[in-house]
């Protein structure tokens, strides 16, 4: 009777052992079972370093750029002026509408930003870090170009420091050609 059950419900072992593998992700080959645990938990452990080695670059990045906000917090503008802007301009990635603005040269060792405020409300509107600056003896100026119906600052030139900050390159031979759309806009040092 008992061989008759075994052969009777025999697949019940074989059926088991196959959902057992499909839960646990091991393998069945010819009635023996290779297991794949080694190879899951190591995958868990690349994984599990690639997350922290990730957080902690995200968690050091924030930190530089607490820092060096922290340090343009706390520096003294190397130059302040005024500027009024009669229409809408964009400079950098800030569209600033018409109206009266504060503008502030900030520098660290490393770099330099010009910080813009509104002047009714001293809030800042923008920080712009230049693409290149250059040696500049004219007069302290807002260079505007017009880009169809837009108009983008291409350069800030003050005199009082000798330099010229480029904000947007010239487009070439199109630019040649528009060279009458080329507005200038004066800034005024302000009293210290």
């Amino acid at each position: 009777m008992l061989a008759a059950f075994l052969e009777r419900y025999s697949f019940l072992p074989l059926i088991a052992r196959e959902t057992r593998a499909k839960v646990t992700g091991e393998r069945v080959t010819g009635g023996q079972r290779q297991t794949g645990q080694a190879q899951i938990s190591e995958r868990r452990t690349t994984m599990h370093h690639k997350k922290s080695h990730s957080t902690i670059q995200f968690l050091t990045l924030g930190l530089l750029v607490s820092f060096l906000l922290a340090g343009l917090a706390n520096a003294a503008p190397v130059y302040t002026g005024r500027v009024t802007l009669p229409y809408e301009v964009r400079w950098g990635h800030s569209v600033l509408p018409a109206g009266d603005y504060l503008l502030s040269v900030e520098s660290d060792r490393a770099c330099v930003f010009v910080v813009i405020q509104g002047a009714k409300s001293g809030r800042n509107v923008a920080l712009l870090m230049p693409l290149y600056i250059d040696e500049e003896k004219g007069t302290s100026a807002l260079f505007i170009a017009g880009e169809g119906n837009q108009r983008v600052v291409q350069a800030l030139s003050l005199a009082e420091l000798g330099k010229s900050f480029v904000y947007e390159f010239a487009r070439g031979a199109r630019d040649v050609r528009e060279a009458h759309t080329m507005q200038t806009i004066s800034v005024v040092a302000a009293n210290k």
